[in-house]
């Protein structure tokens, strides 16, 4: 006797070799890109093993190895139970502030586990990146769909290694560090942790606004706000994309709809979540801003940040511009056609990719370095 399956049946177990076959595509993802990870720490492996059995290696895997020891500084910090970080090298008066507060933060949850500051922080480290990675794979997935999300992820990540031809050093991996961790996305998300996690929590802000804007939930709204005021505190430039193209993305959007209906048409509650997202940006921004103000070391940071990078790293703008590899070329074409299609979602994500560089020749007038 011949056996139909009913269409319930059928469906279902199309859904299931969907999500086998989604599930395989994050994993494979996962491996590649915690691959590329272990073979960039290659010169910290090798140079610990070279370490003389008479000398400590400190495991610093960054050639900014001044950064490195003011991070262990703040756990360090953290560790003694402090919660607002102080500078601790110099004979000045100085006042504590909350820009490494989510160093201090690891300090205080490393003493309840009993971790060193140099156990914690690349344990911070790897979370932070893991967590960015799965989420880069969540976010492409929810734009492009499961059909090409294993590829719009691995993309995103090694589509910003940029061409040996702009750097000006020789390639001497695995000696020293790899051309690909200087500018790109691995340097500034696995050398700088709370880059990876504040990088991290702006995708996640991300995945939620779409969510708010395709279901008009404001539970995610907030949710989005919280995630970005967060992000916020620890890294002040994701407040950006929030504060410049959230706001142009949407008036672009409500601009081609009056256009083509001839009538401004305004969701109240898109409006509200947008409003108070933005709202949290800026509180955020307020709070960072007055304490840049409060003293000594944080109102030099801002002129120093403008004069080492801005005015005297050689060749920086020569590197910016294709240290991101052809993600940003892209964008520009990407922008136009969601504006043609008005779709919301993409007009933002291309704005975001290429923000950086129309900012660019105006960094020196907003005192952003």
């Amino acid at each position: 006797m011949r056996s139909f399956d009913s269409p319930s049946t059928s469906s279902g177990s199309l859904r299931m070799k969907m999500g086998l076959k989604t599930h395989f595509h994050f994993i494979t993802f996962f491996v590649i890109v915690n691959i590329l990870l272990i073979i960039s720490q290659t010169p910290m492996i090798i140079r610990f093993l070279n370490t003389p059995q008479d000398r400590i290696y400190p495991f610093v895997h960054t050639d900014w190895a001044h950064d490195y020891y003011l991070y262990l500084a703040a756990i360090n910090q953290g560790i003694n139970g402090d919660f607002l970080y102080h500078d601790p090298y110099t004979t000045e008066p100085t006042t504590k502030g909350i820009f490494y507060i989510f160093f201090t933060t690891t300090g205080q949850i490393a003493r309840i586990f009993h971790l060193n500051p140099v156990a914690a922080y690349h344990l911070l480290t790897i979370i932070s990146f893991e967590m960015f990675a799965t989420l880069a794979f969540l976010l492409s997935q929810m734009i492009l769909g499961r059909k090409y999300a294993f590829w719009g992820a691995l993309f995103g990540i090694i589509g910003t290694i940029s061409p040996t031809l702009i750097w000006n050093f020789k390639i001497d991996f695995p000696i020293n560090m790899p051309w690909w961790i200087m500018m790109d996305a691995f340097e500034r998300l696995y050398a700088l942790p709370h880059y990876g996690a504040a990088q991290a929590l702006l995708l996640l802000f991300v995945i939620l606004i779409i969510n708010f804007y395709r279901n008009r939930r404001i539970k995610n709204a907030i949710l989005a706000a919280s995630a970005i005021f967060i992000a916020g505190i620890i890294l002040p430039s994701v407040l950006l994309p929030i504060g410049i193209a959230l706001p142009i993305s949407y008036f672009f959007y409500i601009l081609r709809n009056s256009f083509m209906q001839k009538k401004i048409i305004l969701e109240q509650k898109i409006a509200f979540g947008f409003i108070l997202i933005v709202a949290f940006a800026f509180i955020c921004y307020i709070l960072l801003f007055y304490q840049g103000q409060a003293g000594f070391p944080w109102n030099h940071w801002i002129p120093w940040g403008i004069t080492r990078w801005n005015l005297n790293e050689p060749a920086f703008n020569r590197i910016l511009l294709l240290s991101f590899g052809i993600l940003p070329i892209l964008a520009l074409p990407a922008m136009v056609r969601a504006i043609r299609r008005n779709n919301w979602e993409l007009i933002f994500i291309s704005l975001w990719a290429i923000l950086p560089f129309f900012m660019l020749p105006f960094v020196n007038i907003l005192s952003i370095a």
